[in-house]
């Protein structure tokens, strides 16, 4: 999960579970496995670092993210991303949802244990709400990432949801 800003976060595995009414996967590429072939170690992308798009179901919605192959220990599948790639980035996907309909998202967190801080933080949000969660790297390597498994919940408002992955220096 190399870092050139060593702050940070990873996130894996996005699974959101839907009202019965939409039964079937909601997140697309949760793990992140679709995308760019030619991924050695790592690739950004992101502004200025070719598309924003380059993740299937993803849009790298402000500054850069890495996706990560064998450089650390994955947590499901072989990739993971670095939500700081040379600058501190964020993630979303869109994905339709029943308006009062209560969603649950699990993913899988961990830390950059490659520098500081030690601690490290990181946003989700969607339909207006938003829950900040943190990572304490102390004593985790890159083949001992520690993973996490995180829940974030919320109730759409509307037919269409933008879920968000944001790293703590793009908090607002």
């Amino acid at each position: 999960m190399r870092p050139l800003i060593s702050s940070a976060l990873v996130l894996l595995c996005l699974v959101c579970f839907a009202p019965p009414a939409l039964a079937g996967p909601i997140i697309l590429n949760g793990s992140f496995e679709l995308g760019p072939t030619s991924i050695g170690t790592n690739i950004t992308l992101g502004l200025g670092y070719g598309s924003s798009t380059a993740i299937p179901g993803w849009v790298v919605s402000a500054g850069n993210i890495e996706l990560i192959g064998s450089l650390w220990q994955s947590s499901d599948g072989s990739r993971n991303i670095d939500l700081n790639g040379e600058m501190p980035g964020a993630i979303s996907q869109t994905f339709d949802t029943l308006a009062g309909g209560f969603y649950e998202v699990l993913f899988d967190l961990a830390g950059n244990p490659g520098g500081g801080p030690t601690i490290k933080t990181l946003r989700v949000s969607a339909a207006g709400g938003f829950t900040d969660y943190t990572f304490d790297v102390t004593g985790k390597s890159f083949s001992n990432m520690g993973w996490t498994e995180q829940l974030f919940s919320f109730t759409a408002v509307g037919p269409k949801t933008t879920l968000e992955v944001l790293t703590e220096s793009n908090l607002s």
